[in-house]
């Protein structure tokens, strides 16, 4: 039987410091899905519910990890969450360095572009 991983997260959105819980509400192997969902924190101030799901997906050779955000206006005029999707952009961004740095230690003369090596 599964059970959820619960987290707490400080980071910062639009200059505010910003706390949340989350758990691991779903994992399927068979899908390479994870769906992380907000318990708690400011979020939930704004949005009734707020999802991240992560995927991956091979293509070819390649694997492709896929952010999905699914969210809950609290109502009409809230803004969609542009800053919260900026957010996973640059973590995706980071971790994407963190490895491209770390298989360039293991390449020796193989040169790395993007994800690729050349």
């Amino acid at each position: 039987m599964f059970h959820p991983f619960q987290s707490t997260s400080v980071f910062c959105i639009d200059g505010k410091k910003e706390t949340v819980k989350d758990i691991i509400e779903e994992v399927d192997d068979e899908l390479h899905k994870i769906v992380f969902k907000v318990i708690e924190g400011d979020i939930l101030d704004v949005y009734n519910s707020f999802s991240f799901i992560l995927t991956t997906r091979d293509v070819g050779d390649k694997k492709f990890v896929i952010w999905t955000i699914e969210f809950e206006k609290a109502n009409a005029s809230i803004p969609d969450p542009i800053s919260y999707l900026d957010l996973v952009c640059g973590l995706a961004r980071n971790i994407d360095a963190h490895f491209l740095n770390s298989n360039s230690d293991l390449l020796g003369n193989n040169r790395i572009k993007g994800s690729e090596i050349v």
